[in-house]
C-alpha cells in the first residue's frame, strides 16, 4: 500500500493477489507480487490471465469456476520478447479470445489473439493508457483510461489529452457484460 514516488518505482514482490470468498472472506491466491493489474476470464471460465505489470508480462493460469482456485501459472504473452514498449497494465477480453491490453508507457492498446499472437495495436494520442473495457450499446466500444499524473508540462504539451478517457469505436469485436458482484464488508489484514 502506498505510492509510488516517483511514478513507475515500486518495491518489488510486495505485494500479494487475494480472492474473495462467497462468504466475504480473503484468501491470499499468488505472492509475491508487484503491481497486480489486469485480470480477465476466457469465456468458458477455464483460464485467467493475469498481469503483474513490472514482469512485462500477461501469464495465463488454468481456473476451477466452482472453486476459485488458480494453477499452472505460465506466460502467455511477453512484451519483451515481441519488442513491445512500456509494461503491461489493464487488460480486458472480447468474445472472440482476443484480449486488449492497455501499455503503459508504449502509447498503444495492444489486441492479441487467444493464441498469443500479437494482432494489432490501436496507436493512442497519449504515452500512459492505463486500462481498457467494453461498453456501449452491445458492447462494442472500447473505453480506454489513461494518466496525468506525473508528466511534465513539456511532455503535457505533447499529449494535452493525457488523463482522458477515449472512446474508440469500429474495432469489429465485442465484450462482455461485467460480472455482477455482491457486496461484501472485509475486515482487510494489516500490511506493512
Amino acid at each position: 500500500m502506498g505510492e509510488e514516488k516517483p511514478i513507475g518505482v515500486v518495491q518489488l514482490n510486495k505485494g500479494s493477489l487475494f480472492r474473495v470468498s462467497k462468504t466475504c472472506t480473503l484468501d491470499i491466491v499468488m505472492s509475491p507480487v508487484s503491481i497486480s493489474n489486469g485480470i480477465t476470464w476466457d469465456q468458458g471460465d477455464m483460464s485467467m490471465y493475469y498481469i503483474d505489470s513490472p514482469t512485462r508480462k500477461i501469464d495465463i493460469l488454468d481456473y476451477n469456476s466452482c472453486s476459485g482456485k488458480i494453477t499452472k501459472r505460465k506466460t502467455f504473452f511477453d512484451f519483451a520478447k515481441n519488442n513491445i514498449t512500456g509494461v503491461p497494465d489493464g487488460m480486458t477480453i472480447d468474445t472472440d479470445g482476443n484480449l486488449w491490453i492497455a501499455a503503459w508507457g508504449g502509447g498503444r492498446v495492444l489486441k492479441v489473439s487467444s493464441k498469443g499472437q500479437l494482432l494489432g495495436s490501436i496507436w493512442m494520442p497519449v504515452q500512459r493508457p492505463t486500462s481498457v473495457a467494453w461498453g456501449g450499446h452491445d458492447f462494442e466500444t472500447l473505453f480506454v483510461t489513461s494518466m496525468r499524473l506525473g508528466l511534465n508540462s513539456s511532455e503535457l504539451l505533447k499529449q494535452p489529452a493525457a488523463g482522458a478517457l477515449f472512446e474508440v469505436t469500429g474495432l469489429q469485436a465485442r465484450g462482455h457484460p461485467a460480472y455482477s458482484v455482491s457486496s461484501c464488508y472485509l475486515s482487510l489484514p494489516d500490511i506493512e
